[in-house]
């Protein structure tokens, strides 16, 4: 578990990343990658690291909030986009891990 600057803390295992608030006594999945059918292909959320970010890390659309606004943004270039803005994560592709982390980032920016 980590503490994130907003008190809530980030929790992964197994196929799961969650978001845990503990004042509201409430969590959040932000990921939970299991394939139906048994096909065997699991993801694995077993070690996260903290990164520094940017004030407006996520905002896509340059709106000065991180907001539903970026979350389309990055569904537009979902799949297969090397270099696009909305590669977060430089893997290469827009993903839900991409979109994970405008999830994390919401908010106006600072």
């Amino acid at each position: 578990m980590y503490p994130l600057q907003n008190g809530r803390w980030l929790a992964t295992g197994g196929t799961r990343v969650v978001s845990i608030d503990p004042v509201m006594n409430t969590s959040i999945d932000l990921a939970n990658f299991t394939t139906s059918g048994g096909a065997g292909y699991n993801a694995s959320f077993r070690w996260v690291s903290p990164v520094e970010v940017p004030a407006c890390f996520g905002d896509l659309d340059l709106s000065g909030t991180v907001d539903n606004g970026d979350i389309a943004f990055a569904l537009l270039d979902y799949g297969t986009c090397a270099g696009c803005q909305s590669d977060l994560d430089g893997s290469g592709d827009v993903d839900f891990g991409d979109v994970a982390l405008i999830l994390l980032s919401m908010g106006p920016c600072s």
